[in-house]
């Protein structure tokens, strides 16, 4: 009757059963999970196009700044690093971007 779940890191898709029972039988329920890369097209040209990637699978956290200098920007990011594990257990995924269009770079963690 033990139960074991399972989950990917960042950046990973689990396929499979995210949780297993014990049977009876010493086998166990469901399928055997993996984890996959996730498939994200960075080649979009609008946020909603990048937002729908992400649809159903995953929650999304989105920080958005003008300057990697900025100090509420600074405050977000020191507050995340700590918690980064944490989020990748409750299946968030982060989207940040820094500077002003057309010279955005960003990062998918």
């Amino acid at each position: 009757g033990a139960t074991c779940d399972f989950s990917c890191i960042g950046g990973y898709e689990l396929q499979g059963s995210p949780a297993r029972v014990c049977q009876y039988n010493l086998g166990w329920s469901g399928t055997e999970p993996t984890c996959t890369p996730m498939n994200i097209n960075i080649g979009v040209r609008t946020a909603a196009a990048l937002l729908d990637q992400f649809y159903e699978k995953r929650r999304l956290l989105i920080i958005s700044t003008p300057s990697a200098s900025n100090y509420f920007y600074r405050m977000q990011l020191g507050i995340l690093q700590p918690a980064q594990c944490g989020l990748d257990h409750r299946h968030v995924t982060v989207i940040e971007l820094v500077g002003v269009y057309p010279a955005q770079l960003g990062r998918i963690g």
